[in-house]
């Protein structure tokens, strides 16, 4: 399996994940670092941290968006979780992985993100 061509770059789905809220929505993750909804009205864009997450080599690349997992009581605090590969620091001398919790807002979907915790 490679990487999927689409407009604006590729994609590379690397997790499927439900919020457990009822709604029956899925939620991919691809690996350059994008979130899509699917619902019954198709699939949308739920998060964008392309510009957090390490630029891939063309081909095979272990680092990306690793991960996605949702709080337990998603729907009632929308929190969720993200798990991705990080670029160099100046101050640091090799790259690392992140994990960054976020707050979705019921409607409409974010166009943003809004980060409420990371380390």
């Amino acid at each position: 399996m490679g990487l999927e061509p689409v407009a604006g770059g590729f994609t590379m789905p690397v997790a499927l994940a439900s919020p457990g809220d009822g709604t029956g929505r899925l939620f991919v993750a691809d690996l350059p670092g994008t979130v899509r909804v699917i619902d019954g009205d198709g699939h949308r864009p739920f998060l964008d941290i392309t510009d957090l997450v390490v630029d891939l080599r063309s081909g095979y690349d272990e680092r990306g968006l690793l991960g996605l997992a949702f709080h337990p009581r998603f729907a009632e605090n929308g929190r969720f979780f993200v798990y991705y590969s990080a670029p160099l620091r100046p101050v640091r001398r090799r790259a690392g992985t992140t994990r960054a919790g976020y707050r979705s807002f019921p409607s409409p979907p974010p166009t943003g993100r809004t980060p409420v915790r990371s380390g």
